[in-house]
C-alpha cells in the first residue's frame, strides 16, 4: 500500500528464524493483489517470524494521473514478529513497515529475541506517526468521506502525505513520476536507516542521501526536500500533510483542517532519539498572513456613453473606447477616482459591470474561498454589503502572484449603486487555514449613478383627482363616465427624457386581461298614497294594472374588451398634452429634459350598460319621496299611478298609489389582471444621458421592455330603495 493501492503486485511470505534470518529458499505462500491492493493467504500453523514482500504491480501517485508500474526487484516489506494463527488478521505492507524492517537491522538483538526488537521498532515508528499501528491498523481510503480521525483515517492520511511529499520532491528537482516517486523515497529512507547510527537522519552507509537532481541551496536558505534529513519524516511530512494534502483535491475525507493539523503537529513534534537522534520538536505553524494583490480590472468609464438606435429601433449602448480605465486604481486610497455608472441602460444584463480582480497567495497554510471576505460600504448605510467571490482563470499568457478571484458590484448586491451618489468603499481580506488574517485591502471612489436616456417610472394603478378610483357611484360623476363624456385615468406611468434631444415615442396598449360584470335593476318606489274620488281611469292619469314588476338585468363575467383603454400623454410641467403636428398616429414628442406622464384612460364603458338602457340618457337621478330621496345612476323612466280601489259599479277611483319608475345601476365590477403598454422610439441621433438622476427601485429604466400593472375597481350602491 502506497498513497494509493497497488494492484497486481506479487506477494511472497517468507519464514524468518528467531534471529530474523530468512529460512529456506522458497516462500511459504504466494498471492497477487487485486484492484484494491488486497491479498488473502491461508497460513495454517504458527511459523514464528514472517517476512511479507510485495513486489511489482501498478499504482498511481496522488499527485499524478499517470499510471506507475513498480520495479519487481524493489519490494515493499513488512515483518510480522512471532506470527500466531488467528481466525483473521489484516496487515498492511507499506513504506512505513518497509522502513521499520530496515531500522531493525541496526538494532541490538538478543539471541532468539528478534521479535521483541521488531515489535519495539513498530511501536516506536507507529508512535511517532500519530500513535497508529503501522502493521495492523487497516488503512481507510482517503478518497471517501470520514466523520472522525480514526486510526485507519490517520494511517491513510499519512501514507497519502508521503506520496505528496515525493511529489513535492519531484517538482523541486524537475523529475517525472517515474524519475521520483514514493517507492524511490521509501528506498532512500531504508538506506538512511542502514548506516551505523541506525537513525533516520539523512545519512546512509555511503553518506548524505539525496533524491533526483538535488541542488545545494544558497547559503542561509532552507535545506531542500530532496536532501533527506531528520526532518523528512517529521517536519517535511507534517507540513506536506497539513498544507498540501488536507483540503486538496486528493483529500476526500471532508475532515476539518483543524483536525488534520493536530495529527500533523504530532508528527512534526516527534523527538524520538532512537529514530532521529538529538532533535528539537517541530511545529506545523505559519504566522504569515495571506497576501492580497489587486490585479488589472478593466472598466469602461460611462460618463461619455451614449445610446444609438439600429434600423429596427433597437437601442444600442455605445461606449467610448477612450474611456477605458483600471478599477484597481481605487486601491490607491486617494478616493479621487470618479466612476460613472449607468443604471441598467438597456434593461438587460450589464456587459460592463463594476468588477475587481485580485490575487491571494499563502504558500503554507493555504486558504479556502469561503475565508475571503469582500465588502462594499455605501454612503449612509451602516452595515457593509458582502459581495460574492468567484475563482477565475486569467487569459492565456497572463500570470498572477497567487490564485485569482473576482467580485462584482451590481445593483442586486447593493441597491444604492442605482440611486446614491457619493463615496463608496470596497474592502478585501483573507484568512488562512491557521487563522492568520491579512491586512484589509481598502479601496474607495466617488460613485456617480447616471440615469438611462429614457427614464420610465413604475406603472401603477391611478389614484387621486381624475382617476378611475374616484369615479364612484356615490361621487355624483359616474353618469358622465358611463355616457362616455369623461375619461377617468386607470393607471399612470412617469416618463422622463434625460437627454438634450427630443424623443419621439409611439405608445401602444399591447394587452389587457381581465373581466367585468354589472347589475342593473328596473324597479319602482312608492311616492304617495291618495284617497278620494277621481276619474283618473277615464282620463288616463292612472291605471288599474299594478306597476311593472322589478327586474334585475345581470351582465355576467365577461372578458374586458381591448377598447377599454386609450393612452394619452401630459407634460407635467404645463399640464397639457404636447403638440406634435408632424407626429404619426399614437406618436408623441417627448421634449429634451422633459418630464411627462403617460396615462391609461378609460375610453369606453359601453359594455357595462345593457341594451335596454339608452347610454345618452344616463344621469344622476333622485329616487324616492321628497325628503327621503336617494341618488342613483341611471334613467328616470316616469311616474306611474295605480288605482288600487274603485267604487263598485262605476269607474271612479277612490284609492290611488303613486310610483316612481327607474332603471339604475346596482353594481359594477372591473377587474384588470394585467394591463401592458409598450413604446418604441423613432430613429434618432445618438443620445447622451444628462446629469445623474437615478430612478427608483423597481422602475423600468429605459422603456425598452413592456411595463404592466393590475387594477380592480368595484362600485356598489346599497341605497337602492326596496320596491313596494
Amino acid at each position: 500500500m502506497l498513497g494509493s493501492p497497488v494492484a497486481g503486485a506479487q506477494v511472497r511470505v517468507w519464514q524468518l528464524d528467531l534471529d530474523g534470518q530468512r529460512k529456506g529458499r522458497e516462500p511459504l505462500r504466494e498471492a497477487v493483489t487485486d484492484d484494491r491492493g488486497r491479498f488473502r493467504i491461508e497460513m495454517g500453523a504458527a511459523h514464528g517470524n514472517l517476512l511479507v514482500e510485495s513486489a511489482g504491480g501498478e499504482t498511481r501517485e496522488l499527485w499524478s494521473e499517470e499510471p506507475l508500474g513498480l520495479d519487481p526487484d524493489v519490494p515493499l516489506e513488512a515483518i510480522i514478529p512471532l506470527y500466531i494463527p488467528v481466525q483473521h488478521r489484516e496487515i498492511v505492507v507499506s513504506p512505513f513497515t518497509s522502513v521499520a524492517a530496515a531500522l531493525v537491522e541496526r538494532r541490538p538483538v538478543e539471541p532468539g529475541r528478534f521479535h521483541e526488537a521488531m515489535q519495539g521498532v513498530h511501536a516506536l515508528l507507529g508512535g511517532h506517526l500519530g500513535g497508529i499501528d503501522i502493521l495492523d491498523a487497516p488503512v481507510t481510503p482517503i478518497d471517501e468521506p470520514a466523520t472522525q480521525l480514526t486510526p485507519g483515517v490517520r494511517h491513510g492520511l499519512l501514507l497519502g502525505a508521503l506520496s505528496m511529499l515525493a511529489g513535492r520532491m519531484a517538482e523541486e528537482t524537475g523529475a517525472s513520476v517515474r524519475g521520483l516517486n514514493t517507492m524511490m523515497l521509501t528506498a532512500a529512507l531504508r538506506e538512511d536507516a542502514r548506516d551505523e547510527s541506525g537513525l533516520l537522519d539523512g545519512v546512509g552507509p555511503e553518506g548524505a542521501i539525496a533524491l533526483g537532481f538535488c541542488v545545494d541551496p544558497p547559503s542561509g536558505a532552507d535545506t531542500p526536500l530532496c536532501r533527506l534529513s531528520a526532518q523528512t519524516l517529521r517536519q517535511d511530512l507534517a507540513e506536506t500533510l497539513a498544507f498540501h494534502l488536507l483540503g486538496s483535491a486528493q483529500d476526500g475525507t471532508g475532515l476539518s483542517f483543524g483536525d488534520g493539523v493536530v495529527l500533523a503537529n504530532e508528527v512534526a513534534q516527534g523527538t524520538e532519539t532512537a529514530l532521529f537522534g538529538n532533535v528539537q520538536p517541530g511545529n506545523v505553524g505559519d504566522e504569515r498572513a495571506p497576501v492580497i494583490t489587486p490585479l488589472a480590472s478593466p472598466y469602461y468609464e460611462e460618463s461619455e456613453d451614449a445610446i444609438a438606435f439600429e434600423d429596427d429601433l433597437t437601442p444600442v449602448h455605445v461606449r467610448s473606447e477612450a474611456a477605458r480605465i483600471d478599477l484597481s486604481e481605487v486601491f490607491e486610497n486617494d478616493c479621487d477616482r470618479e466612476i460613472h455608472k449607468h443604471v441598467d441602460v438597456l434593461g438587460a444584463g450589464d456587459a460592463n459591470p463594476l468588477r475587481w480582480r485580485f490575487a491571494v497567495k499563502d504558500d503554507l497554510a493555504g486558504f479556502d474561498v469561503e475565508d475571503l471576505l469582500v465588502q462594499l460600504r455605501v454612503p449612509g448605510v451602516l452595515a457593509a454589503r458582502p459581495l460574492a467571490v468567484t475563482s477565475v482563470e486569467l487569459p492565456e499568457g497572463e500570470t498572477a502572484p497567487g490564485r485569482v478571484f473576482e467580485v462584482f458590484a451590481r445593483e442586486r448586491d447593493a441597491e444604492e449603486l442605482a440611486r446614491v451618489e457619493g463615496r463608496y468603499n470596497i474592502e478585501i481580506a483573507a484568512t488562512d487555514r491557521l487563522g492568520n488574517t491579512s491586512p484589509v485591502l481598502r479601496g474607495c471612489w466617488r460613485h456617480v449613478p447616471r440615469a438611462a436616456p429614457l427614464w420610465a417610472g413604475s406603472f401603477n394603478a391611478a389614484s387621486g383627482p381624475g382617476s378611475f378610483d374616484e369615479r364612484r357611484l356615490e361621487s355624483n360623476n359616474l353618469a358622465p363616465v358611463l355616457r362616455g363624456d369623461q375619461a377617468p385615468v386607470l393607471a399612470r406611468l412617469e416618463v422622463q427624457n434625460n437627454t438634450d434631444e427630443d424623443v419621439f415615442l409611439t405608445l401602444r396598449a399591447d394587452d389587457i386581461v381581465g373581466r367585468y360584470s354589472a347589475t342593473w335593476t328596473r324597479s319602482r318606489v312608492l311616492l304617495s298614497e291618495e284617497e278620494g274620488m277621481s276619474d283618473c281611469l277615464e282620463t288616463g292619469e292612472c291605471f288599474s294594472a299594478p306597476p311593472p314588476d322589478v327586474v334585475d338585468e345581470i351582465i355576467g363575467l365577461q372578458p374586458i374588451p381591448d377598447s377599454l383603454v386609450t393612452l394619452r400623454v401630459f407634460d407635467l410641467a404645463t399640464g397639457v398634452t404636447p403638440k406634435c403636428p408632424n407626429c404619426r398616429p399614437n406618436e408623441v414628442q417627448i421634449a429634451a429634459g422633459g418630464h411627462f406622464e403617460v396615462q391609461a384612460v378609460v375610453s369606453n364603458l359601453a359594455f357595462l350598460v345593457p341594451p335596454s338602457v339608452n347610454r345618452t340618457q344616463i344621469q344622476e337621478i333622485q329616487v324616492g319621496p321628497i325628503g327621503a330621496q336617494v341618488q342613483l345612476t341611471g334613467v328616470d323612466r316616469r311616474g306611474y299611478v295605480h288605482c288600487e280601489d274603485t267604487v263598485p259599479g262605476s269607474s271612479l277611483c277612490r284609492v290611488r298609489l303613486s310610483y316612481q319608475l327607474f332603471h339604475a345601476l346596482a353594481r359594477a365590477t372591473l377587474q384588470v389582471d394585467s394591463l401592458t403598454i409598450s413604446a418604441v422610439s423613432s430613429p434618432l441621433s445618438t443620445l447622451a444621458p444628462r446629469s445623474p438622476q437615478p430612478p427608483l427601485e423597481g422602475d423600468n429604466f429605459t422603456f425598452s421592455l413592456p411595463v404592466s400593472t393590475a387594477v380592480t375597481w368595484t362600485t356598489e350602491d346599497a341605497s337602492i330603495p326596496v320596491s313596494q
